[in-house]
């Protein structure tokens, strides 16, 4: 047992008061003449011999109690071994799917095993993967036999890498580590694109050793497809994609295109050295595809060195847009006619986008889908089934956008919402704009740079100045009045505009920033975090129980029922998913990183080599490093506690000797 603060053991001293007191009480013998003892019962000199027995066991308590206090705050510990003297060595992985080319990782991985097999028992060793993010996979410890085992199995994913953060991370780690001998193992491919965030003018820690294996040779063959834009025309599917060949030389390939699973056409390609190249099919659908229904395209070639990238997939899915339903736009007498209906046309500019897209629709008597949102611009209050619709949307917690364009309807609606609309008046020399954007809130933090400016920039004649105790201010207009703003009614929620949607105030509609405000404004108020039918791997994709899964590949079909966590699952694989279940038939496409079919490596070595510090690692570095060491081992085990309770205990006997003794 080792002490954390043996400076505390100077304590022990005070075992030495109830030693004093206990020879304070020791009288001295005085002789007493006195007659016969013999009619003195016996049963008086046995008692007299158990006292003396009970003050000593009394003494040993007393002592004990002192003793347990104070090394409970010396802290006491059990060591597991002396790690100062052993090798700490972290395992970085190349997670990447450059890593599936050829035998690279089987190559790679055997260097590594001839490596780690010098490790001993007194060294520790971590695993770690470089993805988007570095991932711990097994932490430091002295298992190396669990860590070989690892890695003999391990497969590399599909991920993008960049080792500038998994190589800082490891290097701090192991510089808050006691050992003396340091080491990072990084089993990659060298990749350009992956070192091209490394800062090789800042080495690692002092001694922090790097050990890579050599670069792998070129592949003569590598190419790529990437970008696939699909657009249905009737019963024509326009098909867009790109691709890039890393081959020295030009290469002939064959594509096949799939539609749900079946091969509708198959060609031969051209790719040039170096280019990138954009290709362009108009096919028609099979019979058996209905365009109203989810649509999962497939391209591929034929396999090469790094047949991963060789695929893309792509889903057109109609039903996937976020439902919104549009009221008649407000229109007095007094007003120029309204030519058009740009809000209708600033939604309908979303369904060509890859994810979020909106499906805009004019209200009517029809009941609505359970997720649609509203846009209110004046009439839709009129009537008595919109009105209905809108107050069932709102109180099943779903909300619209509401633009004050005047209408008495809405007018009266908002006041009894407790919104009241305050008319600025025109001024000659002055025009009113949109200012102090809450930037911190959800929907102005999806708009861009560029529409934020294009909105600041916009001249309004004059609008509605918004006043509601529970409204919350997202943008204000120049006199500092509120311009749009969120509120909640009925349990749902309302983005309010202080302005009306077309030109007769301003030029807002035909300005950049219009599409995007209505857009990101839908899109908050849907409460959809993800709508997407193209997905990324290390995406979530959330499920309801039940749902059957297939992976596509082509013609090649992969359940992946084994591979589900509860409510959901992990992509960890590009193609075509397949979703099937109650009331649910549905697609999502995963791509790869684009860039990560680059495998070209970095162009100087040397490089690498300066990331391993000249200097020596300071002694006091060391010292701090195994205090802290032992304090986390310390209060892992946290054994004090016990020596607390057997102070307790011993005082306990104590108390219950000394009150017997005193009778």
């Amino acid at each position: 047992m080792s002490l954390l603060f043996t400076s505390f053991l100077i304590g022990s001293a005070m075992i030495g008061l109830p030693l004093w007191l206990h020879f304070l009480r020791k009288r001295t013998t005085v002789r007493v003449p006195f007659p016969s003892l013999k009619f003195l019962s016996p049963k008086v000199l046995r008692e007299s011999k158990r006292h003396r027995i009970r003050r000593w066991l009394v003494l040993v308590f007393r002592c004990l109690a002192i003793l347990c206090v104070i090394i409970a705050f010396a802290r006491p510990f059990f060591e597991r071994k002396r790690i100062v003297s052993g090798r700490a060595v972290i395992v970085i992985v190349d997670d990447s799917f450059s890593m599936h080319a050829e035998s690279r990782w089987e190559s790679i991985r055997d260097w590594g095993l001839s490596e780690l097999q010098q490790l001993g028992k007194v060294d520790e060793v971590g695993l770690m993967a470089v993805r988007n993010t570095p991932t711990w996979l097994l932490p430091l410890s002295e298992n190396v036999s669990r860590i070989l085992a690892t890695l003999s199995t391990w497969q590399p994913g599909y991920y993008a890498a960049d080792y500038a953060d998994a190589l800082r991370l490891a290097a701090a780690t192991l510089h808050a580590s006691p050992h003396r001998d340091l080491h990072i193992i990084l089993l990659a491919d060298h990749q350009s694109r992956a070192w091209a965030n490394t800062r090789f003018d800042q080495p690692l820690p002092p001694g922090v050793q790097l050990h890579t294996p050599a670069p792998p040779t070129e592949l003569l063959d590598q190419a790529a497809l990437h970008s696939l834009k699909l657009r249905p025309v009737g019963r024509l599917l326009h098909v867009e994609f790109m691709s890039c060949s890393y081959a020295p030389l030009d290469q002939e390939r064959v594509l096949s295109i799939y539609v749900q699973g079946e091969r509708i056409h198959q060609d031969t390609l051209l790719l040039q050295v170096g280019a990138e190249q954009t290709w362009s099919y108009e096919l028609p659908l099979p019979e058996t595809v209905d365009p109203a229904e989810p649509i999962a395209v497939e391209l591929s070639l034929d396999a090469d060195s790094l047949s991963v990238d060789d695929a893309v997939a792509g889903v057109i899915d109609p039903r996937a847009g976020i439902p919104v339903r549009l009221d008649a736009q407000a229109h007095r007498a007094s007003d120029p006619p309204i030519a058009v209906d740009y809000v209708y046309h600033a939604l309908a500019a979303t369904q060509y986008q890859e994810q979020f897209r909106l499906s805009p629709q004019m209200m009517d008597a029809t009941p609505w889908p359970d997720d649609a949102l509203f846009v209110l611009r004046g009439a839709g209050l009129s009537g008595a089934a919109e009105r209905m619709q809108i107050e069932t949307r709102l109180k099943a917690g779903k909300g619209g956008l509401v633009f004050a364009e005047g209408g008495t309807a809405l007018s009266q609606w908002l006041v009894s919402e407790g919104i009241q609309l305050k008319r600025l008046k025109p001024k000659l020399d002055q025009s009113y704009r949109l200012e102090d954007w809450d930037m911190a809130h959800p929907l102005v933090g999806a708009l861009d740079t560029a529409s934020l400016g294009s909105l600041m920039d916009v001249d309004f004649e004059s609008g509605w100045a918004l006043e509601s105790a529970s409204m919350l201010p997202l943008a204000r207009w120049s006199n500092g009045s509120v311009a749009v703003g969120e509120v909640m009614v009925g349990g749902g929620r309302l983005i309010v505009f202080g302005f009306r949607m077309d030109r007769s105030r301003s030029e807002l509609v035909i300005s950049s920033a219009f599409v995007p405000l209505m857009h990101q404004s839908l899109v908050y108020l849907s409460d959809q975090v993800d709508r997407r039918e193209v997905h990324e791997i290390g995406d979530w994709v959330s499920l309801a129980p039940g749902t059957q899964v297939d992976r596509l590949q082509g013609v090649v079909v992969e359940p992946l029922i084994q591979h589900l966590d509860g409510d959901g699952f992990w992509v960890e694989a590009p193609g075509l998913y397949h979703f099937q279940g109650e009331q649910l038939d549905s697609w999502i496409a995963v791509s790869l990183p684009v860039d990560e079919s680059d495998l070209s490596t970095w162009p100087k070595p040397s490089n690498i080599d300066g990331l391993v510090s000249s200097e020596k690692r300071a002694q006091t570095v060391v010292q701090q490093a195994t205090l802290d060491m032992r304090e986390k081992v310390e209060l892992e085990q946290q054994f004090w506690w016990w020596f607390i309770v057997a102070a307790l205990i011993f005082l306990l006997f104590e108390m219950s000797l000394a009150n017997r003794t005193a009778s």
